[in-house]
């Protein structure tokens, strides 16, 4: 009898697809925000099994609409077929309990920690202690400086026309008809801002603005009256942010500047190249002679520097653990002599009988403030504080905090390099010395 023989019949087929093995078969992840998602949706699109873990069916749910959300983005644009979003679905799995992760390969947590000013702080101080005496002494140097906002050039144009192309998206999203949309008379205002500087064209201009608020008001209106009461509670706070958009006028105090970033206030500094900023005031605190930061203060208001001298104090000596004796300002500090038992001394006129030491001592405290302004330049181009990109006001305060942080680690690393190139060049000589002593 001849031998019976078997082979795969997948080995004869047309098309043969080479199925990547991987190394795991099925991982748990604990907690599915945005970042459990990317983790679930890259992992089930190479063949592994994902189970998740969270808090609520709700969570739940809501990663399943999320992820839905992200791959029918990329059916879209080409880059996902049907079948292959039904597949990668089938492959995760949601759970409350954590008996469904018994199986799997591995576990990653994916729950983002709290991050706070509080936080920030502490990482600042770390940084602090690591000079140890040299972050010690007992005067300082404070300036104030501007971090701007990551927001465009604002204008009443833009913000209304944002506030109409918000309206439209909220429409669409809701399924609100609108009475009118219109598309073509807004297009015809924008049009007509762009010749505003030209005299012949001034008053065109500001009769299309006139118009761009009026249907503004006209589509917050309607959509108020047509929304359910559920979405009309959601958006109650930006349609009081676009009314209040709308109302302002060129000489109004406490304007706003940004639909996403509303605290934003606009400062003067007096630049030449760069007559008005948008961002919040900081203030930075150094060590006089080593130059390491021990202060770094957002504030949320358009403080007068000598306003704004008493909470970089106050974070300095949390930081330090010890109140400054002196703090050396510029002139912009006038009208503030002491603050909290600190000197405050400024660049003026000698006081009468004031003896050529004394004089000698003073100006070189004032060239030694000047320091200050390139350690400011150098954290704005080489530490990210030219531009803040995360949200909010508790973002200026940890972008600062921790451009801060990164100054005084590099300065420690590089001391760091210096002393180990010093002790291997001592090392070096000591070794060479006895051979050349040798030599007739």
């Amino acid at each position: 009898m001849e031998e019976l023989i078997i082979e795969p019949i997948e080995d004869f087929g047309l098309i043969k697809k080479s199925h990547q093995r991987t190394l795991f078969s099925k991982i748990g992840i604990v907690g599915c925000g945005k970042d459990g998602q990317n983790i679930a949706r890259i992992a089930s699109a190479n063949g592994i099994e994902v189970v998740f873990i969270e808090l609520s069916e709700a969570r739940i749910q809501n990663a399943y609409e999320r992820l839905n959300t992200v791959l029918d983005q990329r059916i879209n644009h080409w880059g996902l077929t049907l079948g292959e979003k039904k597949l990668i679905l089938s492959k995760i799995k949601g759970s409350l309990d954590y008996i469904d992760l018994v199986g799997c390969d591995f576990v990653i947590e994916a729950i983002r920690a709290e991050t706070s000013e509080a936080g920030m702080q502490r990482i600042l101080k770390i940084t602090v202690q690591l000079h140890g005496d040299k972050a010690q002494e007992k005067e300082v140097v404070v300036d104030t400086t501007v971090q701007e906002k990551n927001i465009t050039h604002p204008t009443d144009t833009k913000l209304a026309h944002k506030i109409i192309r918000r309206c439209w998206k909220l429409a669409d999203g809701n399924g609100v008809k609108l009475r009118r949309r219109y598309r073509k008379a807004v297009r015809q205002c924008v049009m007509a801002q762009r010749w505003r500087k030209d005299p012949r064209q001034r008053k065109t201009a500001q009769r299309a603005l006139r118009k761009m608020k009026v249907i503004a008001g006209r589509l917050i209106r309607e959509l108020e009256r047509k929304l359910a009461v559920s979405s009309h509670a959601e958006q109650r706070e930006n349609f009081a942010l676009y009314r209040r958009v709308l109302r302002q006028k060129t000489g109004d105090k406490d304007k706003v500047y940004s639909l996403h970033e509303p605290q934003v206030y606009c400062m003067s500094k007096g630049k030449e190249h760069k007559k008005y900023e948008f961002g919040s005031k900081a203030s930075v605190v150094m060590t006089k002679t080593h130059g390491v930061i021990v202060g770094a203060v957002a504030h949320a208001e358009n403080l007068y520097d000598g306003d704004a001298l008493r909470p970089a104090l106050e974070q300095t000596r949390a930081i330090t653990e010890q109140q400054p004796a002196k703090a050396i300002v510029d002139r912009g500090y006038r009208g503030r002599k002491e603050v909290d038992g600190t000197e405050v001394l400024l660049p003026g006129k000698p006081k009468p009988g004031q003896s050529k030491r004394e004089s000698a001592k003073r100006r070189a405290q004032f060239r030694r403030r000047a320091a200050i302004e390139p350690v400011i330049s150098h954290l704005k181009h080489q530490y990210r504080l030219i531009r803040c990109f995360l949200k909010g006001f508790v973002g200026d305060q940890m972008n600062l905090l921790l451009a801060a942080a990164a100054w005084n680690l590099k300065k420690w690393l590089r001391m760091a390099a210096l002393f180990w190139l010093q002790l291997i060049r001592l090392l070096v000589a000591n070794q060479t010395l006895p051979a050349s002593a040798s030599c007739p």
